[in-house]
Protein backbone atom coordinates (compact mmCIF):
# COMPACT_ATOMS: atom_id res chain seq x y z
CA UNK A 1 0.00 0.00 0.00
CA UNK A 2 2.83 2.45 0.97
CA UNK A 3 4.65 1.87 -2.89
CA UNK A 4 1.25 2.76 -3.71
CA UNK A 5 0.74 5.99 -2.59
CA UNK A 6 4.40 6.91 -3.11
CA UNK A 7 3.40 5.94 -6.85
CA UNK A 8 0.34 8.06 -7.19
CA UNK A 9 1.82 11.16 -5.50
CA UNK A 10 4.90 11.14 -7.36
CA UNK A 11 3.28 9.98 -10.77
CA UNK A 12 0.26 12.80 -9.74
CA UNK A 13 3.16 15.39 -9.87
CA UNK A 14 4.43 14.24 -12.96
CA UNK A 15 0.96 14.04 -14.86
CA UNK A 16 -0.45 17.66 -13.05
CA UNK A 17 3.01 18.91 -14.62
CA UNK A 18 2.47 17.08 -18.06
CA UNK A 19 -0.62 18.96 -18.70
CA UNK A 20 0.22 22.16 -17.97
CA UNK A 21 3.40 21.89 -20.26
CA UNK A 22 1.59 19.70 -22.55
CA UNK A 23 3.57 16.90 -24.25
CA UNK A 24 3.95 18.76 -27.39
CA UNK A 25 2.97 22.03 -26.76
CA UNK A 26 3.40 24.92 -24.49
CA UNK A 27 0.02 26.32 -24.08
CA UNK A 28 -1.74 25.42 -20.54
CA UNK A 29 -4.08 22.23 -20.95
CA UNK A 30 -6.19 20.34 -18.58
CA UNK A 31 -6.37 16.24 -18.84
CA UNK A 32 -5.15 12.67 -16.63
CA UNK A 33 -4.52 9.20 -17.62
CA UNK A 34 -4.74 6.00 -15.31
CA UNK A 35 -1.44 4.56 -14.32
CA UNK A 36 -0.65 1.11 -13.92
CA UNK A 37 2.71 0.76 -12.22
CA UNK A 38 5.53 -0.39 -9.95
CA UNK A 39 7.88 1.12 -7.42
CA UNK A 40 10.89 0.27 -5.82
CA UNK A 41 11.29 2.22 -2.58
CA UNK A 42 15.15 1.08 -0.80
CA UNK A 43 15.21 0.85 2.45
CA UNK A 44 11.46 0.58 2.84
CA UNK A 45 9.23 3.16 4.61
CA UNK A 46 8.56 2.94 8.42
CA UNK A 47 6.49 4.27 10.68
CA UNK A 48 9.93 6.53 11.56
CA UNK A 49 11.22 8.95 8.68
CA UNK A 50 14.02 8.57 7.55
CA UNK A 51 15.64 9.18 3.72
CA UNK A 52 15.21 6.84 0.90
CA UNK A 53 15.79 6.51 -3.24
CA UNK A 54 13.17 4.86 -5.61
CA UNK A 55 12.52 4.45 -8.88
CA UNK A 56 8.73 3.69 -11.12
CA UNK A 57 7.81 2.44 -14.31
CA UNK A 58 4.07 2.16 -16.01
CA UNK A 59 2.00 2.98 -18.22
CA UNK A 60 -0.52 5.68 -19.09
CA UNK A 61 -3.60 4.43 -20.50
CA UNK A 62 -7.20 6.25 -21.63
CA UNK A 63 -5.30 9.80 -21.17
CA UNK A 64 -7.57 12.79 -22.05
CA UNK A 65 -6.56 16.01 -22.93
CA UNK A 66 -8.01 19.48 -23.50
CA UNK A 67 -5.33 19.71 -26.39
CA UNK A 68 -5.98 16.66 -28.16
CA UNK A 69 -2.73 14.77 -26.72
CA UNK A 70 -1.76 10.91 -27.20
CA UNK A 71 -4.17 8.66 -25.11
CA UNK A 72 -0.97 6.48 -24.18
CA UNK A 73 2.63 6.10 -23.12
CA UNK A 74 4.58 4.96 -20.49
CA UNK A 75 6.47 7.00 -17.57
CA UNK A 76 9.28 6.24 -15.83
CA UNK A 77 11.95 7.93 -13.26
CA UNK A 78 15.56 6.31 -11.91
CA UNK A 79 15.86 3.73 -14.62
CA UNK A 80 17.24 3.85 -18.37
CA UNK A 81 20.01 6.63 -17.55
CA UNK A 82 17.98 9.10 -14.91
CA UNK A 83 19.16 9.79 -11.87
CA UNK A 84 17.64 7.96 -8.82
CA UNK A 85 14.79 10.10 -7.30
CA UNK A 86 15.07 10.54 -3.29
CA UNK A 87 13.30 11.34 -0.64
CA UNK A 88 12.19 11.55 2.88
CA UNK A 89 9.65 10.12 5.12
CA UNK A 90 7.74 7.53 6.50
CA UNK A 91 4.72 5.87 5.98
CA UNK A 92 2.90 8.57 7.05
CA UNK A 93 4.01 11.48 4.82
CA UNK A 94 7.00 11.90 2.17
CA UNK A 95 8.46 14.27 0.43
CA UNK A 96 10.35 13.42 -2.98
CA UNK A 97 12.25 14.64 -6.32
CA UNK A 98 13.08 13.61 -9.41
CA UNK A 99 13.22 13.97 -12.84
CA UNK A 100 10.45 11.43 -14.51
CA UNK A 101 9.70 11.03 -18.80
CA UNK A 102 6.79 10.21 -21.04
CA UNK A 103 7.33 8.50 -23.58
CA UNK A 104 4.21 8.93 -25.37
CA UNK A 105 2.06 6.71 -28.11
CA UNK A 106 3.19 9.35 -30.76
CA UNK A 107 6.61 9.57 -30.51
CA UNK A 108 6.51 13.03 -28.35
CA UNK A 109 8.75 12.73 -25.18
CA UNK A 110 8.08 14.68 -21.83
CA UNK A 111 10.64 15.18 -19.20
CA UNK A 112 9.56 16.87 -15.65
CA UNK A 113 11.88 17.62 -12.97
CA UNK A 114 9.43 17.47 -10.13
CA UNK A 115 9.17 17.39 -6.03
CA UNK A 116 6.40 15.96 -4.06
CA UNK A 117 4.68 16.31 -1.08
CA UNK A 118 2.17 14.27 0.57
CA UNK A 119 0.62 12.38 3.85
CA UNK A 120 -1.28 9.33 3.60
CA UNK A 121 -4.80 8.86 4.15
CA UNK A 122 -5.76 7.95 7.15
CA UNK A 123 -7.53 4.83 7.95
Amino acid sequence: MTTRLLVSAVVGAFLALVVLVGPASAAPNGGGCQLHGTANISPGLTNTAQNFNYSFTGSLASCQSSSGGPASGTVFAGTNGLPTPSGNGSCGSSTTSGIAVAQWADGTTTVVQYTTSGAAAAG
